[in-house]
């Protein structure tokens, strides 16, 4: 899933830049925030694998799907975010892709279920 939505950012810097930095935002003067249908989406895609991971025995049951989501969301955006920050300023990215889907992985391996499903592998970040 990680290798995709980094594919994706990397092959179209303005779907990044529109979903990373439009994806939510206030508008007008009230506080009402407007969610992106792509942001949706792609916050959905994440539940639904939560689902399915916890229905599996992948991830571990006692954690909300929603802070787990809210993690994971927060941790790959905000890593996307800063090398797309500094490939707009002309700087060099400040870690590789392959640095965030290890950091992606680590994540994973922390939500994980002891004993779970995919125990010895990292199927769980594939998708």
């Amino acid at each position: 899933m990680l290798e995709t939505v980094t594919d994706s950012f990397g092959r179209d810097p303005d779907l990044a830049f529109l979903l990373l930095f439009e994806g939510r935002r206030v508008r007008g003067e009230s506080s009402e925030i407007v969610l992106s249908q792509g942001f949706i989406e792609f916050a959905n895609l994440i539940r639904l694998l939560i689902q399915r991971g916890k229905k599996d025995g992948t991830f571990r049951v006692e954690l909300s799907d929603e802070a787990m989501a809210s993690a994971i969301l927060g941790a790959t955006e905000g890593m996307i975010r800063d090398r797309l920050m500094a490939q707009r300023a002309g700087k060099a990215d400040p870690f590789s892709v392959a640095e965030i889907r290890s950091i992606f992985l680590a994540f994973l391996t922390g939500l994980h279920q002891p004993g779970g499903a995919g125990s010895s592998s990292g199927a769980a970040a594939s998708d």
